[in-house]
This record gives structure tokens, sequence and C-alpha cells, in this order.
């Protein structure tokens, strides 16, 4: 195994570890509040308002992807944050255009708008929190005082 290798295996592991971070919590969020009876069952209609509770909650999980993809990136966390983003905003793009007129729309307009708006702040934001002095064993790599 050169050392290429292994820096592209870490690299793609860090990036689905944000991606795997997003999915486990978000979708254990998503159930918890439904199983305490605070949002509807998925797929079942829910009110403009109630759908803040799981805005908030996902744009706090999407910080903690991008921190978690950032922390175990080998090199250049900001990068790897960012390209997690880039996957991110494609994906929702994608399902937004899908669903933006049909019957398969699970959350209103504004929501995956929103989503796309924030992306990449949440990106630098959970890279910025990754590369932090004191932020562990992994903080301070930076160049320049730059994100590298």
């Amino acid at each position: 195994m050169s050392l290429s290798f292994a820096n592209l295996a870490r690299s793609a592991g860090a990036i689905f570890a944000g991606i795997g971070v997003n999915i486990v919590l978000s979708l254990a969020l998503d159930g918890l509040f439904q199983g305490l009876g605070i949002l509807p069952p998925t797929g079942q209609p829910m009110s403009e308002t109630l759908h803040l509770l799981p805005f908030t909650y996902r744009v706090v999980i999407a910080i903690g992807g991008f921190y978690v993809t950032a922390r175990l990136a080998p090199k250049r966390p900001a990068v790897h944050a960012f390209t997690l983003a880039a996957i991110a905003f494609a994906l929702t793009v994608a399902t937004t255009i899908a669903s933006w007129n049909g019957a398969q729309a699970v959350q209103p307009h504004w929501f995956q708008v929103a989503m796309l708006t924030l992306l990449f702040p949440m990106a630098w934001l959970g890279a910025r929190l990754a590369t932090r002095r004191g932020a562990g064993p992994l903080a301070g790599r930076r160049q320049g005082g730059v994100l590298a």
C-alpha cells in the first residue's frame, strides 16, 4: 500500500464518516421525536412551523458531520469538509428539483433552499471548529493562519 493510496483511503473514510454522522443522527433524532409524538410519522404532513425543529437539529448535525470529516482528514481538513458540502449540495439540488412540484415533497421549499444556502457556511464552521487551537490532538493544522 503506497502512501498516496493510504491518504486517499483516509480521505474517503473521513468523508464517509461525515456522511454517516449525518445519516445516523438525523434518523435517530427523527425517530426519537416521532416516538415522543412531537413529529408525525415519516411521510405524514407537518405544519410549516413544526419543520423548524428538524431543520434546526439537521443544521447542528450537519456542522457535526463536517467537523468529523475535517478532524479525520489526513491533511487539508477544510478541503475535505468542502468536498463533503459539494457532494451534499449536488444531492440536495437533485432531490429538490425532483420533488419541487410533486407529491414527493416531504419538506417545504424553504427547508431545502435554506439547507442549500447554508451548506458551505456549515462546512466552513465545522472545519473551523475542528482545526481551532486546543481542539485536541489533531488541532492546529493550519498553514499561514488559513485552514488548509
